[in-house]
Formats: structure tokens, C-alpha cells, sequence
């Protein structure tokens, strides 16, 4: 019996680890540049605020795809922004011309990679106001008065008319309520704090690659000539663009009177930006263990992309508050996993399994490990998927299940205090082995 179930784990992990070089796919990667622009301004300008900084970061992701066998540039959005301080058609106006410029810049950006983005794959989503960032804005202020200011911001759009010295414009209807708190105080405090923040563009690029395994040095026929780079000007504005069928335009038409001038483009949300992978280290619990009153704890570190290995440890020395309902026990089951993405949310593993026991459920007898000292040992594989459930992506959320085959030599006893001990059982257990739900804390390290 002992050599069949030898013979099964090694199976199972032979067959684990031919199959991980068969899921390797192409992989997709999305990065946000987030420009920021003065007040009326629409040109980028490399020096204000943090755009310097933003840049050289989006720089450093776009050189370190190199490191792949084929990459694509296979979409770009840009969202253009404006604070909502001025007229609504002059906001349009802002926004617009600050997506385009961003547009333009990123595309200038790709040429002189070798990364050409044609204009058929762009699509410009044009967000006048970014409302949504300003209630989070005010949300996570200290503001006195920010529930109120809430209540306001989640108001459905609606645009109002109001005379100025050259004639009428139109505004979103809260703004003005806005300027009516505490007499223009409140939207003072809003102007000078939170709509510098508003006045950008949002650049999301997605690229897709296939890494290759050995980079080959490339010969001087290779290289492309900086004269055959096309300049910026030969780059088609958006207006000759329009026409085209594959481009995509996001919009949406709020609840108003039914003018063309009240048209209010619904905003897209920007694609989560994500950095180039970098290793880590987990330190991570499971749920479901201390809700059987078995501690635990366990560390995950990354070798690779796609591989990581994990090390738990199980303790658990206490009855279920009578002595007959118990479940006792030391065990460690190393594991190593197999992530499809590098995103690191789906995966498969193979585990390994030692564990000393002493349980009993109420009934006629009580199980241990033969002696005390005959823990059983086997193996197995499972599937997991995690996620971050943190801002900044360090808290995670894992599920996880597995299955495996342990070979088991225990004493049954009596099950009551100091009972006798009555036989022995040799068997092989074949199923599930562990279920997980597990909170993770990640560590950022350097290889």
C-alpha cells in the first residue's frame, strides 16, 4: 500500500511540472501616466508639479519591455481633465486639447522605441470633470464640512445657465451650490486645494509579449536609423482622425434638457496602473485554521515571474471545549506554485505533506499517529486565486483548495480521558487536504 501510494504522488507531481512549461501564453501589461497641467494650460510641460517624476517612471517601464521576445502596443486611452472653475464648454475645450497633447507626447514616447501606436488603436475618452476624483478627494480630507460638500458632488449633472458681461454660459448646477456654502469659503478652500489635482491627462497604455527565453544581441542591420524615425509632426492630429471607424469614443448623455449643448461625456475609469513585477516576500495566515482553533502561519517568496514557493506551519493543541471533540496537530506543507500571469492571481501548485495528528468527533474512539511518532507524510497539487484588497496592493485576499494521497498508520483508542487503547489502522487517504482562505501582508525585496 505504501509503495501504490509513492507511486501515485510521484505521478502527481511529474505530471504538475511537465505541464507548467505548456501554459505559457502572452502576457498583457497595462502602466498609467497621469500628466498635470497648470491652470488653462494644455501643452505638456515636463517640469510642473510631479510630471517629471511621473515620466521618468513611465520611461523606465516602456525600456524595461526590451527584456521580451515580441512585443505589441495593443490599445491606448487617454482621458482628459479639467477642474470645474470655468464654463462647461470651456472645460470641453481644456480637456480635449490636454488629451490630445498627452496623446501625442506618449506616441512620440513609443516611436522612439520602436513602438509605433497607429491612430486607428487609440481611443480618446474626453472627461471634462473628473467628479468621482473629487469627492475622494474631499472624502479623505479634514474638512469640517466635507458630508456636506458629498452629498453635493453626488448629484446627477445638470447644467445651468448664468449671465456674464459678454452673455450666458453654462455650468454644472453644483458647482454653484458649491459657491453658496459658507459664502464662496468652502469653494475657495476646494479651488486652491483640490483642482490643481483635477487638471490632467491620463495616458493608459496596454502592451502585450511573449518573453522570450534568451535575448539574442541585435547585429547593426538591426538597428533602426534615427532619420527613419517619423517626426511628431507626421504624427495625424485627432481632428483628421475622426472619421475613422475603428476609433472608439466613450460617451454618455447625463439626465438634462435635451440641447446639444448639454452633452456631458461620462468619464471612464482609468486602468489601474501596474508597475514592473518585482519580487516579494508574504507573510500570510489561514481563516479557516484558527476558526478550527489551529494557528498558523506561513511565508511565500518569489524565485521567478511564474514561480514562488510557500511555507506553512499548522499548531493546534486544544479541545473543542470537551474532551472528546478534538483535533490536534503538527504539520508543515511546503508547496510551489505556478502562476499564469504576472499579474500573480490565478495559479496551480504541488505540495508536499508531514503532519502528527490526534483527533476525535465525538464518537466511539479517538485516532493518533501510531505511537506518537509515526506522522504521516505525502503529497499532492491544488489551484488557488488571489487578489489585493489594500490601496496599495500589499494586503491580499487568498482562496485556495487542494487535494493529495498520505498514507496513515494510527492507534485507535477509547474516546474518553485516558482511555485504552483498543487497535491499530493502516490505510491510505485520498482527497481534499487543504482549504484556505488567507490573509497576506507583502514584503517588496530586491534579487
Amino acid at each position: 500500500m505504501k509503495n501504490r501510494a509513492r507511486h501515485i504522488i510521484w505521478m502527481l507531481f511529474t505530471a504538475m511540472f511537465l505541464l507548467c512549461p505548456l501554459l505559457v501564453e502572452a502576457q498583457t501589461e497595462q502602466h498609467v501616466l497621469r500628466i498635470r497641467y497648470a491652470v488653462a494650460k494644455t501643452a505638456v510641460d515636463t517640469t510642473y508639479a510631479d510630471n517629471s517624476q511621473q515620466i521618468k517612471s513611465f520611461q523606465a517601464w516602456l525600456d524595461s519591455l526590451s527584456q521580451y521576445g515580441r512585443v505589441k502596443v495593443e490599445r491606448m486611452i487617454v482621458h482628459g481633465n479639467a477642474s470645474p472653475s470655468d464654463a462647461d464648454e470651456f472645460n470641453k475645450r481644456l480637456a480635449a486639447e490636454r488629451a490630445d497633447a498627452a496623446k501625442r507626447y506618449v506616441m512620440d514616447l513609443l516611436q522612439g522605441r520602436g513602438l509605433p501606436l497607429p491612430d486607428s488603436l487609440a481611443v480618446d475618452t474626453q472627461i471634462h470633470i473628473n467628479w468621482q476624483m473629487l469627492r475622494d478627494l474631499v472624502e479623505q480630507s479634514n474638512l469640517r464640512n466635507r458630508r456636506t460638500i458629498m452629498a453635493i458632488l453626488d448629484q446627477p449633472a445638470r447644467l445651468i445657465v448664468y449671465a456674464v458681461k459678454s452673455g450666458k454660459k453654462q455650468q454644472d448646477a453644483r458647482v454653484r451650490k458649491l459657491m453658496r456654502l459658507d459664502n464662496y469659503k468652502t469653494y475657495s478652500e476646494l479651488r486652491r486645494r483640490f483642482f490643481p489635482l483635477m487638471r490632467t491627462a491620463d495616458v493608459s497604455l496596454s502592451i502585450v509579449y511573449e518573453e522570450s527565453p534568451e535575448v539574442q544581441p541585435s547585429s547593426e542591420e538591426d538597428i533602426t536609423p534615427v532619420d527613419s524615425i517619423a517626426p511628431v509632426d507626421s504624427i495625424a492630429p485627432v481632428d483628421s482622425i475622426a472619421h475613422i471607424d475603428s476609433i472608439e469614443t466613450v460617451a454618455r448623455v447625463d439626465s438634462m434638457p435635451k440641447e446639444p449643448q448639454k452633452v456631458v461625456l461620462k468619464k471612464k475609469k482609468p486602468m489601474r496602473q501596474r508597475e514592473p513585477w518585482k519580487p516579494g516576500v508574504y507573510v500570510k495566515t489561514n481563516a479557516v485554521s484558527w476558526l478550527m482553533l489551529i494557528g498558523n502561519a506561513a511565508v511565500e517568496a518569489d524565485i521567478n515571474k511564474h514561480f514562488s514557493a510557500v511555507l506553512p506551519v499548522y499548531y493546534g493543541a486544544l479541545d473543542y471545549f470537551t474532551p472528546t471533540w478534538k483535533f490536534r496537530t503538527l504539520a508543515v506543507r511546503p508547496e510551489f506554485r505556478w502562476w499564469f500571469e504576472r499579474s500573480r492571481q490565478w495559479y496551480v501548485e504541488a505540495h508536499a505533506g508531514l503532519a502528527w495528528y490526534n483527533y476525535a468527533t465525538g464518537g466511539d474512539f479517538r485516532c493518533q499517529d501510531h505511537e506518537g511518532r509515526t506522522p504521516t507524510i505525502g503529497g499532492g497539487v491544488g489551484a488557488g486565486w488571489r487578489m489585493p484588497i489594500s490601496r496599495n496592493n500589499r494586503w491580499s485576499l487568498e482562496i485556495s483548495l487542494g487535494a493529495g494521497v498520505y498514507p496513515l498508520y494510527y492507534d485507535r483508542f477509547v474516546n474518553r480521558p485516558n482511555g485504552p487503547k483498543y487497535d491499530e489502522i493502516k490505510k491510505t487517504f485520498i482527497g481534499i487536504d487543504h482549504f484556505g482562505v488567507t490573509f497576506s501582508y507583502r514584503f517588496n525585496y530586491k534579487k
